[in-house]
């Protein structure tokens, strides 16, 4: 980031790569949904975030919500309507509908074979996920043109099936799309994940939550079978004891 092509002298721009940088920027809900903001602003013209921050840090003025990136793409006759912005305003992906960050991914030029997604989107009144993130960035990958992505359930069909109950295998069934296995949150609770302070009990509550997600709750067979989801087209050699994991967690639409 931040880095142009016409840096051919191996020196790049350095700062960008900070973890709490790309972390804040990713998160970053100051806009508020649906809302774009080019200009500086003050904390009444933002989300309630905003006022947190200002309680927070009361010397800390709030001029623009976004991470300001240098465009490295500015100029750029190989680039599209990007190339005109001197500078990329950054902020949370979650305001496009789409919280998992797929899109790299899926270039056809990185040819990636399986892809882990965690969906921690969370929906009222449980709080458990309904697939709408992915199936989001589904239908903007096939306005795109990236054909890597493989078919997902819609939210209405995600409920009906009861998907948020395990991982799902997307696309292991076809040798031409990139595999996902997708991890989402079955974590029924009350936390909101609008609320900015919790309590002991509650951030033991959502770990504890995290690691049932990324163990499938302790399943003694999920290692192996996340092992045959990732391996399952590219090897002709599995153990039929991949045929049931396969079976388990490979979603076809019925």
């Amino acid at each position: 980031m931040g880095s142009t092509r016409s840096q051919d002298s191996g020196a790049c721009t350095a700062g960008l790569d900070n973890i709490a940088f790309i972390t804040a920027a990713s998160s970053n809900i100051l806009t508020g949904p649906g809302k774009c903001f080019t200009g500086n602003y003050t904390k009444s013209d933002l989300s309630a975030l905003a006022t947190v921050v200002d309680v927070t840090f009361p010397s800390e003025a709030l001029l623009n919500p976004y991470a300001i990136i240098p465009n490295p793409f500015y100029n750029d006759r190989g680039a599209g309507v990007v190339r005109r912005q001197k500078n990329l305003h950054g902020t949370d992906g979650g305001d496009t509908g789409q919280s998992i960050s797929l899109f790299p991914w899926l270039q056809p030029e990185r040819k990636v074979d399986v892809i882990l997604a965690i969906d921690a989107q969370t929906y009222a009144p449980s709080n458990i996920t309904n697939g709408s993130a992915i199936y989001t960035t589904f239908t903007s990958a096939q306005a795109k043109g990236l054909s890597k992505m493989p078919l997902i359930p819609t939210p209405q069909e995600y409920k009906a099936q009861n998907l948020s109950s395990r991982a799902q295998f997307f696309g292991c069934h076809s040798k031409d799309k990139t595999t996902i296995v997708y991890l989402p949150n079955d974590l029924s609770s009350q936390i909101s994940n609008q609320q900015y302070f919790f309590t002991p009990d509650e951030i033991e509550y959502l770990f504890s939550g995290g690691k049932d997600l990324v163990t499938q709750k302790d399943y003694l067979e999920w290692p192996r079978c996340l092992a045959c989801g990732i391996m399952h087209k590219g090897s002709q050699s599995l153990l039929k004891s991949c045929d049931k994991c396969v079976e388990k967690y490979g979603w076809k639409r019925r």
